[in-house]
């Protein structure tokens, strides 16, 4: 059982990418804040006359208890349609809701980040398998049957404004109701210029499995986004490249946007 979700782990994350534009990058204020983030994962057509659509919306939260410690919610959501010359179907689905803290005072250039999605074992919908082809560092999110459990330590710059940089590295422990677990190891760096309305990055992220397997078990992306601020607004948006032919052979990039509303 133990190989079997690793494999299939593996499998789905090689078929999907991420970028510092998603919830992964949260946006730290001292304000409470809730997110809407849209993913839209680019396939290439596998075959004449058929389509394939895909979108991911991501609705999270972060609310500060006083200086050091934040709360963090999510809960993410897709749909999928396909249609051909033989009929056409869709379908919706709800995945496992995240909830997390993060540790840290704002003026630190350390701070952490820890939380848990708990067992979910109804049917997931359209988010099953497919939800890895859009988003990458969030597998656990839609793996029904399976708790995850993860850390990451981030190290920002301590200016808010003018060149800006940030570096993450964390673990994910998948649990399966079964007993067997699995770790995968996540890793990211962005800089970029803000400037307090305008803000433009580029970066790098990975996520690579502690199992012993055949094959390649990390996988990279290259990730551009940009934002603009309107008062309490924060919308942006952003572009991902997959750096592997394993996962650019299905899909070649992946588009999204999202809002922050500031409270």
């Amino acid at each position: 059982m133990r190989r079997s979700i690793t494999l299939w782990l593996l499998v789905g994350l090689g078929c999907c990418a991420q970028v510092q534009a998603q919830t992964i990058w949260t946006q730290r204020s001292e304000r409470p804040g809730i997110r809407l983030e849209f993913l839209s994962p680019q396939f290439k057509d596998a075959f004449p006359g058929v389509s394939y659509t895909y979108n991911i919306l991501t609705l999270s939260g972060r609310v500060p208890l006083g200086e050091i410690v934040a709360v963090l919610v999510e809960v993410p959501m897709a749909w999928e349609s396909y249609s051909s010359p033989f009929g056409s179907d869709s379908k919706n689905g709800v995945g496992n809701a995240f909830i997390g803290l993060e540790i840290g005072s704002r003026e630190s250039a350390f701070f952490g980040e820890v939380g848990t999605r708990p067992f979910l074992r109804q049917d997931l919908g359209a988010m099953g398998f497919p939800g890895f082809y859009g988003d990458y560092e969030r597998a656990e999110a839609y793996i029904k049957e399976t708790q995850s459990f993860e850390f990451a330590l981030n190290v920002v710059s301590t200016e808010q404004q003018g060149f800006v940089y940030r570096i993450r590295v964390g673990a994910t422990n998948f649990v399966h109701e079964s007993g067997d677990a699995t770790t995968f190891i996540d890793y990211g760096a962005k800089t970029g210029y803000d400037d307090g309305t305008i803000s433009v990055y580029a970066g790098l992220t990975g996520r690579a499995s502690t199992e012993k397997q055949p094959g390649k078990t990390a996988y990279h992306h290259v990730g551009f986004d940009v934002g603009y601020r309107f008062g309490a607004l924060r919308p942006a948006i952003f572009f991902r490249l997959p750096l592997d032919e394993e996962i650019s052979e299905f899909v070649p990039q992946t588009i999204g946007g999202s809002i922050i509303i500031e409270l």
